[in-house]
């Protein structure tokens, strides 16, 4: 809509302007407030003071109430000599390039604080994995001694599958948690 708006309403009028003696920056859009206009001229005599290229992206408000974005390179013009003679301006619609910058950074953004929330979550549920952990591993080796106490040498195989499966889960629960805890600050690695 803003890239319509620029063509259609000041297209012509703009990049067909000419600067004269009376107006040597051109026809600048009535639209544009005052202090964006006292810029343009400021960086119009810097250019020629200085004879440097000057780029600028410039946020405008359309008379639709639109946001426009556009940007511009003023280079200078040069005499046989090198003199500095006058400016070439060029403006163009930047609008949908911004407009989809801005998106995906807050698209990012939203991604940040979502994995941050992860990974907060996965290292604050340490206690609550482990600690039920811990009693199936304990409860399962003391459980393979009263077995042996008791001669019921049958239950040792399986009670031994429970343990080693409890100490497995645990240490994949730890690595996990690790990662989790490092990638939520809260672990140094030395």
């Amino acid at each position: 809509a803003a890239r319509e708006f620029w063509e259609k309403t000041l297209g012509s009028h703009v990049l067909g302007s000419q600067p004269t003696r009376d107006r040597p920056w051109g026809d600048l859009p009535e639209w544009f407030p005052p202090e964006t206009v006292s810029a343009i001229k400021e960086w119009h005599v810097e250019v020629v003071r200085t004879g440097r290229t000057l780029k600028h992206d410039l946020k405008h408000e359309s008379p639709n109430g639109e946001a426009i974005w556009l940007h511009d390179i003023l280079t200078p013009i040069r005499d046989v000599d090198g003199k500095v003679t006058g400016v070439q301006a060029i403006i163009w619609d930047v609008t949908d390039e911004k407009l989809a910058a801005e998106r995906l950074k807050q698209a990012k953004e939203t991604a940040d604080v979502a994995n941050q929330a992860k990974s907060q979550f996965l290292a604050s549920m340490s206690h609550e994995l482990r600690t039920p952990l811990n009693a199936i591993i304990g409860y399962s080796e003391m459980l393979q001694e009263e077995a042996e106490d008791l001669g019921q040498r049958e239950f040792i195989p399986d009670l031994q599958k429970v343990h080693g499966a409890g100490k497995h889960l645990l240490g994949l629960i730890n690595d996990v948690l690790d990662l989790s805890k490092i990638e939520a600050g809260k672990m140094t690695l030395y």
